[in-house]
């Protein structure tokens, strides 16, 4: 293990020990030297035996007695670190005699003991302190249900230029330099920062690994830029409250600069673009969620969902999505085991429903962070112009770690044209070999534009990483630039009855192969149709008002026939159509009650007419129950079936 790496693990008890150890270290060395940097913290025996208590359990390979070398100082404060965040945890849960018996088994160590109990205690106060309630700025509530409750007063020049920056609080020295080159090279109007302040963003924290190290960057430079930042899952894992605190005073001194929630909206003069900033961390909180192995990737607030389709809706300009957590990845598990999205675990779906209609009017970019490094996917991914991901900023990933791995192929890189290969960080080696990826930012540029929505430019930079000796002269590199605009107005096609169509939920899945029943009536062997991230089979919408050839259109009544091979056959014309029974409570492909297999097509948006386009998002209503037609979640099964409800408000939506 490089000597300097910064550990870090995404689980808030563990990740909150690391805090009250590392503050806890931090104030020893402040009583003996003036200045007390993270490398400095990083190298003291307690936050090392801390990092490594922490990956082992982490891990499941909790440190125990058995067999301790009693003469191996940093395998014993290893363990001494376990027993005084277990110690800790019992006191926070109030557990007497738990913490009693711990106790009496830590005190065997007392006298090689540097001052884990404290830790132990400190630990137990921060949970006591804030009775485990996140706090959130909600606009309904803090806000007094004004929707202009989180948009910036202070508004962006019209020629601005905005740093990017992504899991940047570590409080590093290479961390501080970036910022330092960030403000003498690009002179930016303003700094973005799309979350994690390590390890769980105690008060300590938020001050010496973010809010300090602006203060002395900006003394460096000569001038201060306001600093916004939306919070990360490692935000949250003191609870949010040391985030607060900090971004409330973060911008004091420049007018109208004040962040009041941990979503804004930040506007330029000309109100030509808006960057629109979501809280993801909230939801990504909860210890039984962290291994990345069960749950679905953390949705916003419904509230918080209002508001931001409020600013999408009623800003005529362009819009960059910026949140912490991933829209999708190539290389990183979004979707777990237990989630019921477990088969496209590649793509948030809640993000993708949330913000996926806009994507073609709105939205000319999302950039996020949450994985620790850069990677430019290819465009126009599930309707989406642009997604990136500017997680680098900071955080030392290994080249072991192999981040740009294609564990999901169906998220493909952009290549770059000269070499037909992705755009990637450099790599650097510590002296004992280990290699590590660089760091890097994004800069982008509002000036030219000669009408307020113009396109605008994004440029992508890497800075050197390195442990406690900086390389000579360090200096930041050009790696790509590229243009960001609205997306072009779409040339609405419209759908005519029995043309073979592609048929996709709100999640971002199609309707794909189906699956056979072991349960036969004869003559009759049931299909059930499902949904899938690929392989979408071809789907004729017919017509019941207008006939074959006709426009689609809004209230229509249609079968849904699938046009796969090998399903039911039978000679007439109600072969393969979608039946739904509400008995069954699934829908499947059946030859039966005409009825059953009669549904009424209506349009989510009608301000555009009644008829039917491609892209357009429509809701599927059995003509005989009135039950909208919606996914069959299965705890059972990976296959996502489909079935009925009423009421449901679910929309699908129709492609080529």
């Amino acid at each position: 293990m490089k000597k300097f790496n910064f550990v870090r693990v995404k689980h808030p008890h563990l990740s909150l020990w690391q805090s009250v150890v590392s503050q806890h270290v931090r104030e020893q060395l402040e009583q003996k030297q003036k200045k007390v940097r993270q490398n400095d913290l990083l190298a003291h025996p307690m936050v090392q035996a801390t990092n490594d208590h922490v990956l082992k359990t982490f891990n499941g390979e909790i440190p125990n007695r058995d067999n301790l070398d009693l003469s191996d100082e940093h395998e014993l404060h290893v363990y001494l670190s376990h027993l005084g965040y277990e110690w800790g945890n019992a006191l926070a849960a109030q557990d007497t005699e738990k913490a009693d018996l711990i106790g009496t088994t830590y005190r065997k160590y007392s006298d090689k003991d540097p001052n884990f109990a404290q830790c132990a205690v400190d630990y137990a106060k921060y949970y006591l302190k804030y009775n485990g309630i996140k706090k959130y700025n909600d606009w309904k509530t803090t806000g007094n249900n004004d929707l202009n409750y989180g948009v910036i007063q202070y508004q962006l020049p019209n020629n601005a230029k905005v740093a990017i920056l992504g899991d940047w609080g570590t409080g590093l020295a290479d961390a501080e330099e970036l910022l330092l080159d960030i403000m003498q090279k690009h002179n930016p109007d303003a700094i973005i920062h799309l979350g994690d302040i390590y390890y769980s963003a105690t008060p300590s924290e938020v001050d010496s690994n973010f809010a300090q190290i602006f203060r002395n960057v900006f003394a460096q430079a000569g001038r201060s830029v306001p600093v916004f930042t939306i919070p990360g899952n490692h935000d949250y894992y003191c609870m949010g409250y040391g985030y607060y605190s900090m971004v409330n005073q973060l911008n004091a001194g420049i007018n109208g600069a004040l962040q009041e929630a941990s979503y804004f909206c930040l506007r330029t003069q000309d109100n030509g673009w808006q960057f629109l900033a979501m809280d993801t961390g909230y939801n990504d909180a909860n210890p039984a969620d962290q291994f990345n192995t069960f749950g679905t990737g953390p949705a916003v607030q419904s509230s918080e969902l209002e508001w931001h389709q409020d600013k999408l809706e009623n800003f005529n300009g362009a819009t960059i999505l910026l949140s912490h957590h991933q829209l999708f990845s190539c290389n990183a598990k979004i979707n777990g085991s237990f989630s019921k999205y477990r088969s496209m675990q590649y793509m948030n779906p809640y993000l993708h429903a949330a913000f996926g209609e806009y994507y073609d009017t709105k939205i000319a970019a999302w950039l996020w962070g949450h994985e620790h490094n850069l990677a430019l996917y290819q465009n126009d991914l599930f309707g989406l112009s642009k997604g990136r991901l500017i997680g680098c900023s900071a955080f030392e990933e290994l080249q072991s770690a192999n981040p740009y791995g294609i564990k999901y192929p169906e998220v493909p890189y952009q290549l770059d044209p000269a070499n037909g290969l992705p755009y990637e960080l450099g790599t650097n080696a510590d002296p004992n070999g280990v290699g590590y990826y660089n760091h890097g930012y994004a800069v982008i540029d509002l000036g030219g534009r000669k009408n307020p929505s113009d396109v605008v430019q994004i440029s992508y930079y890497e800075y050197p990483s390195w442990g406690n000796n900086a390389p000579a002269n360090p200096a930041s590199n050009f790696i790509m630039s590229e243009a960001l605009g609205l997306p072009a107005a779409s040339t609405r096609t419209k759908v005519l009855s029995n043309a073979p169509v592609h048929v996709y939920s709100m999640e971002g899945l199609c309707l794909t192969d189906h699956i056979t029943s072991n349960q036969i009536i004869s003559p009759h062997i049931f299909f059930f149709p499902t949904l899938g991230p690929d392989n979408p089979v071809d789907v004729n919408l017919f017509s019941l008002n207008g006939g074959i050839n006709a426009v689609l259109r809004d209230g229509d009544a249609i079968y849904i026939q699938s046009l796969e091979s090998g399903l039911y056959y039978s000679p007439n014309s109600h072969a393969n159509y979608l039946f739904s029974d509400p008995s069954m409570h699934y829908a499947y492909y059946l030859q039966s009650n005409p009825n059953f297999e009669k549904w009424i097509i209506h349009k989510r948006d009608t301000s555009t007419g009644s008829q039917i386009c491609y892209d357009d998002e429509v809701y599927f209503i059995n003509f005989n129950s009135n039950e909208w037609l919606v996914p069959a979640w299965s705890k059972n099964t990976t296959d996502i079936l489909l079935t009925t409800a009423p009421n449901a408000d679910y929309y699908w939506q129709i492609k080529k």
